[in-house]
């Protein structure tokens, strides 16, 4: 993805977003990235992907999420951030309401 299209800042938090839903599956030393691709009808969807392989192989590589199409390739990011901030928010308010059920 362009830094220009999307800041360095932008995709750090889409990454850390995707590996704090993720990462359970994939360790250490797993590659993280955010792509972006554009639709036959010229729209941007900006993907994470993590490549399969530890320690830098780019052998194989896997979409963990795509965000909403966009006209414009930032709001393609932005559209990806919102959806990983929402699933995160989710997985939050499962784990405290299941805290505070313990904790009756």
């Amino acid at each position: 993805m362009d830094t220009v299209a999307l800041s360095t800042y932008r995709r750090t938090l889409i990454i850390e977003h995707a590996q704090a839903l993720f990462g359970a599956s994939y360790p250490l030393n797993h590659t993280w990235n955010v792509i972006t691709s554009r639709t036959k009808e010229g729209r941007y969807v900006a993907h994470v992907i993590v490549y399969e392989f530890p320690n830098g192989s780019l052998q194989s590589w896997k979409v963990l999420k795509s965000g909403e199409k966009s006209r414009v390739e930032a709001n393609a990011g932005e559209n990806l951030l919102e959806e990983l901030r929402g699933m995160l928010e989710e997985r939050i308010g499962i784990l405290e309401a299941g805290r505070g059920e313990k904790g009756e």
